[in-house]
């Protein structure tokens, strides 16, 4: 067989490949985990918001709140952290979001654009999620055997862990559902606490006037409240994919997210600061609000959890389906968070929740800094790595695009942005980590184009033109 000839099957080989690709991407019908959502199966901008708000509203951020506010020193540095922290999540929510609502596809799907078909596996392989799912449960499960310690925290863990996978396996309407009941329940219950607080001997100004022993920076603090959601901002793209316009996109993010996130953290750092306890049940107790705090964190770690399942039942399939060329189900990997938890939930690794939010503040914030970049800046230049123009409107799962297959760009800008968030001594490292990826990508792009990385990709895209 000559080289032409062999050339010519390989072509054909792949053609075959990408078809069926498409073809499968057409039927998924799995919650559009493979395939761009369609114009009739695009929400409201308040059903997004809902969703958002339930989502940001997480059982932990109390705890985050109270460490901050006692690490800092006092309330007044605490809230200083934690606007901080939450303006910078608000803005990254929206700026991946908005990658999301243009592609119409989740997150990891999205990635393609950036990352190449085979380099999508990278932030497919987003498993952060699971350990937020196994930390919620466990969170939740501590505090049930606080207030009810004749039952095992183990039969807790199975119960817990399965109900709530529910409204997740069946998909995101039934998400929006559970958030608009639990969305008044929250707010009241956290302005509630904060009214209590307000009774106490001192009152709030008592309450402002707290000093406590600081252990930590303003900035080391920020860290911590963005790692509190530096992974659910990543994954924006799995909700707003469900926008109809860019309103609906930044709305959810800024009403949605900001709102909910900083009513919740507040609260806990006002209740704390209070009672002088981190300990949840006790805080509870203390402000005599156990039955209406109790209803509160089943339904905002029910949310959050239906949150952490979902973005990972839509990422980690894409990722198996590279390594693998198989498609897996949602529901599969959502059954399969469900049995990690079960397993791992009563085993007290809530002891690890500021320290696991610490590393995820500038381990993520990279993954997703990479797509923010290639779609803002660099497919907007002649640097990009595919050559296209207008990228960003081809259809994901078109030949067009999956036949780039990686993006070198993508290496030495992840590992200088996980190394500036983790080594640097100055600043705040989830913004060190999320700027510096996005500086390093974009010279990194500029340097492959000059070295000639771009000119094999536009010799594909001139292939692929000459046999349509």
């Amino acid at each position: 067989m000559s080289t032409e000839e062999k050339t010519k099957v390989v072509n054909e080989a792949e053609i075959e490949e990408i078809e069926k690709m498409e073809e499968s991407a057409s039927h998924s019908g799995d919650d559009f985990q493979y395939e761009p959502v369609p114009k009739e199966k695009r929400q409201n901008w308040y059903d997004l918001v809902f969703v958002w708000f339930g989502a940001a509203m997480v059982a932990q951020l109390y705890q985050a709140g109270v460490t901050v506010t006692i690490g800092t020193g006092g309330l007044s540095n605490g809230l200083k952290a934690i606007f901080g922290g939450a303006l910078f999540l608000a803005l990254f929510t929206a700026l991946s979001g908005y990658v999301g609502y243009k592609t119409h596809c989740n997150a990891a799907l999205s990635s393609r654009f950036a990352y190449g078909s085979v380099g999508v596996a990278i932030p497919g392989f987003h498993i952060a999620d699971i350990g937020w799912y196994v930390v919620n449960a466990a969170m939740f499960c501590s505090i049930l055997v606080a207030l009810f310690p004749a039952i095992d925290i183990k039969v807790w863990a199975i119960l817990i862990s399965v109900l709530f996978i529910t409204n997740n396996y069946v998909g995101f309407s039934k998400m929006v559902i559970l958030n608009r009941f639990a969305f008044p329940v929250l707010l009241f219950t956290g302005l509630f606490g904060i009214w209590k607080c307000s009774q106490l001997p001192g009152g709030l100004a008592g309450v402002w006037d707290n000093v406590f022993p600081q252990t930590m920076t303003i900035s080391a603090g920020v860290t911590t409240v963005v790692g509190t959601w530096a992974a659910g901002c990543s994954r924006a793209a799995d909700y707003m994919r469900f926008a109809k316009d860019a309103k609906s996109s930044f709305l959810a993010s800024f009403l949605g997210f900001f709102f909910g996130f900083c009513l919740c953290i507040v609260c806990g750092a006002v209740w704390g600061a209070a009672t002088g306890t981190s300990v949840i049940a006790d805080t509870l107790s203390m402000l005599g609000m156990v039955g209406l705090g109790c209803l509160m964190f089943f339904l905002q770690n029910w949310a959050t959890c239906e949150h952490s399942s979902y973005i990972t039942s839509t990422s980690l399939p894409i990722t198996i389906e590279v390594v693998t060329k198989k498609r897996i189900p949602r529901r599969f990997i959502v059954l399969g968070v469900g049995l990690i938890a079960v397993c791992i939930a009563g085993l007290d690794i809530q002891d690890y929740y500021v320290p696991f939010c610490s590393f995820l503040g500038y381990l993520i914030p990279p993954i997703a800094a990479v797509s923010i970049a290639d779609y803002f800046i660099m497919s907007k230049t002649k640097y990009h790595w595919t050559g296209h123009k207008n990228y960003y409107d081809m259809n994901v799962n078109s030949e067009d695009v999956v036949h780039h297959k990686f993006n070198w760009a993508t290496i030495p800008a992840l590992i200088a942005g996980l190394l500036m968030g983790w080594k640097m001594t100055w600043g705040i490292a989830s913004i060190n980590a999320f700027v510096g990826t996005i500086v390093v990508y974009c010279v990194f792009c500029m340097i492959f184009y000059f070295l000639g990385f771009q000119k094999k990709e536009i010799a594909l895209n001139e292939a692929l033109a000459g046999r349509k």
